[in-house]
């Protein structure tokens, strides 16, 4: 599969991304750029993480946990705008980035752990992690954009328990997210914040 093509206006794409984090936070990140906490459980490798549906970037400044990020007293958002071309990015929604994943991922474990050992003795979350971190460095990717789709997703919680037929209808939610490497965050642009909860933007905090 070829992934070779022209930086023109047909292959240019740009995607409004939201991320939840603590007001506190996202004003830092205007000022002075994300860092990233690393984390050998990351689901698309270490990066910066966003949603491109704001209601589940808001659903994410809920949860009680500060594993992947700064504890969250004064929930915010962060949104700003990915420009990239489709050559440098791994587009999981794409039947043909999903094959090229697959392929790559089994070239991944032959090469560097089935000689070796099971990858259940690896553990799955870490395994996931590591091969994502590799093909962002190999292929020099800007972002890596994946799916996930779960009936059990507690954000749908609510709204599963009210309707309860409607799983007889086969039709399933799909959760995107975008991992950016940290050293890619430059293709973000008009970054923006606005606590949770406020109709209007921080006039004071845009970048």
């Amino acid at each position: 599969m070829s992934r070779a093509g022209a930086h023109n206006k047909e292959n240019s794409r740009s995607l409004l991304l939201f991320h939840g984090t603590d007001y506190t936070a996202a004003t830092n990140i205007l000022k002075s750029g994300f860092i990233v906490k690393e984390n050998r459980t990351h689901w698309l490798g270490n990066g910066i993480y966003f949603f491109i549906d704001k209601s589940l970037a808001t659903w994410w400044t809920t949860r009680p946990s500060s594993k992947f990020g700064c504890k969250i007293t004064k929930p915010a958002i962060l949104e700003c705008v990915f420009d990239y071309t489709l050559e440098n990015v791994l587009d999981l929604r794409n039947f043909d980035d999903y094959i090229f994943c697959m392929e790559q991922f089994e070239k991944f474990c032959n090469a560097l752990y089935r000689p070796y050992c099971a990858l259940e003795e690896i553990g799955f979350d870490k395994l996931r992690c590591t091969f994502f971190d590799w093909l962002l460095d190999v292929k020099k990717y800007d972002a890596i954009i994946g799916t996930f789709c779960s009936a059990q997703q507690p954000y749908l919680a609510p709204q599963r328990d009210k309707a309860s037929d409607f799983k007889h209808l086969n039709l399933e939610y799909t959760e995107v997210q975008v991992c950016i490497p940290c050293d890619r965050q430059y293709r973000l642009r008009d970054k923006r914040c606005y606590r949770i909860g406020r109709d209007h933007l921080a006039a004071a905090y845009k970048e």
